[in-house]
């Protein structure tokens, strides 16, 4: 009858793979010539409350081991899909093609250029009265400003795209 090696109990009929020793890895051990320090595992037997013990043990670090694969897996699909994201947006910025059409900013105080279609857009800058736009795009958002419904038009003004309310374009 072998006893627990853990807690000394008689009878251990389970027998589960344990810590078992450490080498130092010096140059007089034979077991690990060249390899630095080692650590040992080998099956021993135990009673029934400690094979539980390490098999929770065991459990949990396969749950652990998991889990920071999964973060580092999700890490590096974010990172890798929103990197070629980036390089197809910045392409198809640089190929628009335009349809020919140009309007006038009617406003007096000018028109904000915005990074989006609405009017909670974040303004690049402002396009002066009387200048000249390129129009990109017309089927923008459509958006009620002082009175008046118009779209969004997506826009070219000396090289900086975004987005100018309808409403004051001729």
């Amino acid at each position: 009858m072998a006893t627990c090696y853990r807690c000394g109990v008689p009878n251990a009929n389970y027998r589960r793979t344990t810590y078992t020793g450490y080498s130092s890895g010096t140059w007089w051990s034979k077991r690990s010539y060249g390899a630095g320090s080692r650590t040992y595992y080998g099956v021993r037997s135990v009673c029934q409350d400690c094979a539980r013990t390490i098999d929770r043990g065991n459990t949990i670090r396969f749950i652990f081991k998991i889990a920071i694969g999964a973060i580092i897996a999700i890490f590096f699909f974010n990172h890798f899909s929103s990197s070629s994201r980036r390089d197809s947006s910045s392409k198809k910025a640089a190929s628009y093609q335009y349809s020919g059409q140009t309007a006038k900013v009617a406003s007096t105080k000018g028109l904000n250029l915005r990074d989006q279609p609405g009017s909670s857009g974040t303004v690049l800058l402002t396009v002066p009265y009387n200048e000249t736009v390129g129009v990109i795009d017309k089927n923008g958002d459509s958006e009620t400003i002082a009175g008046k419904t118009a779209n969004w038009y997506k826009v070219d003004y000396k090289g900086t795209i975004g987005w100018l309310w309808s409403g004051y374009l001729q």
